[in-house]
């Protein structure tokens, strides 16, 4: 109490904004942070730039894994010079995994051209991905120069990941979504505090990759966020992917598998949560796989460690119905959507394969892949199953046709519509009873960036990822930005999609003057998208049409097959 009053009395005695040369203070609602002054790559424009600002209670000991706390005040100035810790994740180095990070990681970045509370600028705020499991908000991939100089505040932010981010117990206390309920917390210190910054709590959009989209479609979809901003975009992911939940019970035994590799041989809940609670955060990263693969032979894309619905029983709930039954129940449209894909999504999984085709032999020899959410679902075993398989293989590879190096477009293209664009395409139209703007990011240059991560440079179409290094200014790659021309490929697709990008935010409308291209929303059966190529922007209808129809049938007739031998077992 005493704390709270003696903060009122800061707030009332210190001025909102303070000045000293090329540095910023700027009071909150939890106390003064000062910001640092810099300097866009390209246009030069100056803005401030707070790093770290902790916006939750670190969630560690009681707090581990349960809904995150606000951050209680503190009264001297926050340096908001450096970035906060990454949440705890592993990292790749030399093909070994090691962990990283700190539990005490909830911390967000925000970047401002102005801190005048009369700017009311729009204001975005990010999500990043890494399959749930790794990543964070720091400026190695997203730095704000090119969203600054479209006269927008940017904010970035680190939630919990892996197993301290989703694992769920299926109790009142332990019902999972932790990492969606950081970003959810995040969501509101900024609708509260964001005009002190130069923004306009009225003006949010909320937007993300892969990860970070499926997050964000959540967050549309969720009564406990979706009040809080005004529009969205899905980059390379949403709630209806396959991937895009995990089943809950399963957690539970995962977790009765850690305690017994440490030794510990447990027979109750109540055991299990006095373990998972007090182990060391290293135990977990050391004993829990968390690499993403779709693997050899059968491909399964399935994260253990991912959103999940909440039981009826959860004291602190997120989502407690699939998005499919949200979007089926007269779900409000009110939010404005943009979802979108890259033209070549799945280049960065299959790499091993591109390098070495050989590794292709393994899938042509079985040809299973996953159709239905919970992998152990699909029967791969049924007759049925391969009659849908021998279906697939000759839709993409013709009759009597193989996988083979010659056939990597194709093979590319069957697993980029399992599993993330047919799942976008569904989400796209599904909100165009709303206002729904659809994309696909064909741009093939010298900034793709996760083609050079993974070698890729000469193969095909932009992966999954491509688009992060035009959007934002990624520092692991600063070298590639010295050389670009005003008139390059480059620089023309940096210029076009942060005006797409900052423009539907503001108005919107990616195009709101129909310059330089009409940008529509899907209307009705006008599937309107628009391709984002190396050539400029291209209108068009219905991307992939006839391989969304074909997996829409698929997936519809492959449920009913299942719904019906469950009936028959059951009789």
């Amino acid at each position: 109490m005493f704390s709270l009053f003696l903060l009122s009395v800061i707030v009332l005695a210190v001025s909102p904004t303070a000045f000293s040369d090329d540095k910023v203070i700027v009071q909150t609602d939890c106390g003064p942070v000062r910001g640092k002054l810099f300097e866009t790559l390209f246009d030069k424009r100056s803005y401030y730039a707070f790093k770290g600002i902790p916006y939750a209670e670190p969630p560690v000991n009681k707090l581990r894994f349960k809904p995150p706390k606000p951050k209680q005040p503190w009264t001297d100035t926050l340096d908001a010079f450096e970035f906060g810790n990454v949440c705890s994740q592993n990292i790749f180095l030399f093909g070994k995994r090691s962990p990283a990070g700190s539990e005490d990681c909830l911390f967000l970045n925000i970047y401002t051209p102005d801190v005048s509370a009369e700017s009311k600028r729009t204001v975005m705020l990010f999500i990043h991905g890494g399959g749930f499991l790794e990543g964070s908000g720091n400026d190695n991939f997203y730095g704000p120069d090119f969203f600054i100089n479209e006269d927008v505040v940017l904010v970035t932010l680190n939630y919990r990941l892996g197993v301290f981010g989703f694992m769920s117990l299926g109790t009142p206390e332990y019902s999972g979504n932790m990492g969606l309920k950081d970003q959810n917390l995040a969501i509101k210190w900024i609708q509260n505090n964001i005009e002190q910054f130069g923004g306009d709590p009225d003006k949010i959009t909320v937007f993300g990759h892969s990860a970070g989209a499926c997050s964000t479609h959540y967050h549309v979809l969720s009564s406990k966020s979706n009040s809080l901003f005004k529009r969205a975009i899905a980059m390379s992911g949403s709630a209806l992917n396959i991937w895009s939940h995990y089943v809950p019970r399963e957690h539970m035994l995962h977790m009765f598998m850690i305690a017994n590799m440490a030794g510990q041989r447990l027979s109750t809940s109540k055991d299990l949560i006095e373990f998972i609670n007090t182990v060391d955060a290293k135990f977990f990263l050391e004993n829990i796989d968390t690499t993403i693969s779709l693997g050899s032979g059968r491909k399964e894309l399935e994260l253990l460690w991912a959103p999940v619905i909440e039981g009826k029983n959860a004291k602190k709930p997120f989502i407690q119905m699939s998005p499919e039954d949200i979007l089926d129940n007269k779900f409000n449209h009110k939010i404005d959507t943009m979802f979108g894909f890259t033209s070549a999504e799945m280049l960065f999984l299959i790499a091993d394969e591109i390098h070495d085709t050989k590794l292709l032999e393994a899938f042509e020899q079985t040809f299973e892949v996953q159709l239905t959410k919970k992998k152990m679902d699909t029967r791969y075993e049924t007759e049925e199953y391969k009659k849908f398989a021998n279906e697939i293989r000759n839709f993409y590879f013709g009759e009597d046709g193989h996988v083979s190096n010659e056939t990597l477009v194709e093979y590319n293209d069957l697993l980029s519509d399992v599993f993330i664009v047919h799942g976008i395409d569904k989400s796209a139209k599904a909100h165009s009873k709303g206002k729904s703007f659809y994309y696909r990011f064909s741009v093939d240059a010298t900034l793709n960036a996760f083609k050079i991560l993974f070698k890729l440079e000469s193969v095909f179409g932009a992966s999954h990822g491509d688009e992060l290094c035009y959007l934002f200014r990624c520092h692991v790659f600063d070298e590639l930005y010295e050389n670009i021309a005003d008139d390059s490929v480059e620089m023309r697709t940096i210029r076009a999609v942060t005006k797409l990008w900052t423009n539907f935010a503001k108005f919107g409308d990616p195009t709101p003057n129909d310059e330089p291209i009409s940008f529509k929303p899907i209307q009705k059966n006008l599937i309107n998208f628009v391709d984002i190529t190396n050539e400029g922007l291209i209108p068009a209808l219905g991307p992939h049409k006839k391989f969304m129809d074909f997996w829409t049938d698929i997936f519809g007739r492959y449920e009913t097959h299942l719904v019906n031998s469950n009936v028959r077992d059951e009789l």
